[in-house]
């Protein structure tokens, strides 16, 4: 028994959306700024850092859109150079040791009405409790939030990685589909 060259076809497409809606359940998981832990400057957060590994620090600022038809006016409610005005210490509570920070600005996200801007790098080698600790003197208290993202660029990679390979097996699918069916064709002139 042969099976038709467009199964190929209508597999692709399942495939495709199947592939587009696991990869978006990744970003709605991977992505909830609401999740991550969080420390308001000046002031002190105990985290609970379940994953060993790279972890980033964000200095998270909110951003007011207006969108009238063919305007969009944004206004960005953010101190700039953060990183000068805020001092920061990440301690592991169960060696009171300290973790060694590295500036890092080159990261950014933006999430429905929230933008960030990274400030630091820390990696820890297990899982456990830890400390944040902040305090600036001239920026004003309680307005400042810092949060915690565990192994930022490789969440976005496996995002980017989800969907590649979805794009790569539809696409497979159908190229072999299109090859059967002028397979098929060519051997029906043929006789």
């Amino acid at each position: 028994m042969k099976i038709p060259w467009y199964i190929g076809i209508i597999v692709a497409i399942i495939v495709l959306i199947v592939g587009i809606l696991i990869t978006a359940f990744n970003v709605n998981y991977l992505f909830k700024t609401e999740n991550f832990p969080y420390v308001f400057v000046p002031g002190e957060n105990d985290l609970e850092l379940e994953q060993p590994g790279e972890y980033t620090i964000f200095y998270e600022y909110e951003i007011d859109q207006l969108d009238i038809g063919i305007f969009e006016m944004k206004r960005t409610l953010k101190y700039n150079h953060v990183i000068d005005q805020i001092k920061v210490s990440v301690i592991d509570l169960e060696t009171r040791n300290e973790m060694l920070l590295t500036p890092q600005q080159s990261l950014t996200y933006s999430m429905n009405d929230v933008e960030a801007s990274s400030l630091y790098d820390f990696t820890i080698e297990s899982s456990g409790s830890f400390r944040i600790n902040t305090d600036t003197e001239s920026l004003p208290h309680d307005v400042i939030k810092l949060t915690v993202v565990h192994d930022f660029l490789g969440s976005i990679i496996s995002v980017f990685v989800s969907m590649g390979i979805t794009i790569l097996v539809s696409t497979l699918l159908v190229t072999i589909s299109i090859f059967i069916r002028f397979r098929s064709k060519r051997r029906r002139v043929n006789r």
